[in-house]
């Protein structure tokens, strides 16, 4: 008798959380019988045909009306003025778009492998390529500089792969070429 009395114990106990498996008949909820946590799937609706071509005029067009002559003694239509140029007159350069590259070279050393983030403002520099990945050198675009300008360096100084501990960036001038190539100046 006190096995039954445990036994009923144990099903009012388990009962509730054994029922939170049933279907309950909305999208997305457990469904009994072992279908899991599977949302329906929902079809799209039947495209409505498409309506009937308008009729072709009978009438042909007629041709827009010329525009008048300029006067003989008007002065030429001035050209569209050109594009503002960056500050320090430097153009945006042509450069590879946000991902990793491998054989380039930065300063003239050639290095294992570039990655390119946030529209070319930040390049991150593997010189060696071994595992895990280090970061030994960063270029960053602070100031108001064009594509493939930068302003800003940092460098693992203490050889520990992890540039968030060195103290500041340091000034300079670097550009990119569209390969990937990073020189001086």
């Amino acid at each position: 008798m006190k096995r039954c009395w445990f036994f009923v114990k144990a099903l009012l106990i388990f009962l509730p959380v054994g029922l939170t498996g049933c279907d309950t008949g909305k999208e997305g909820e457990p469904k009994a019988g072992g279908e899991g946590n599977v949302p329906k799937k929902e079809t799209a609706p039947a495209a409505a045909p498409a309506p009937a071509p308008a009729p072709a005029p009978t009438t042909s067009p007629k041709p827009p009306p010329a525009a008048p002559a300029a006067p003989s003694n008007a002065a030429p239509a001035a050209a569209p003025p050109a594009a503002a140029p960056a500050p320090g007159g430097l153009q945006p350069l042509a450069m590879p778009a946000d991902g990793e590259y491998t054989g380039v070279k930065v300063e003239g050393q050639a290095v294992a492998k570039i990655r390119i983030e946030k529209e070319g403002s930040v390049v991150w520099v593997d010189n060696d390529g071994f595992k895990p990945q280090s970061w030994e050198q960063q270029f960053l675009r602070k100031g108001n500089l064009p594509k493939g300008y930068f302003d800003a360096r940092k460098v693992d100084s203490n050889g520990d792969g992890d540039l968030r501990d060195e103290l500041g960036d340091k000034p300079g001038s670097w550009k990119m070429d569209e390969k990937g190539n990073i020189t001086k100046g």
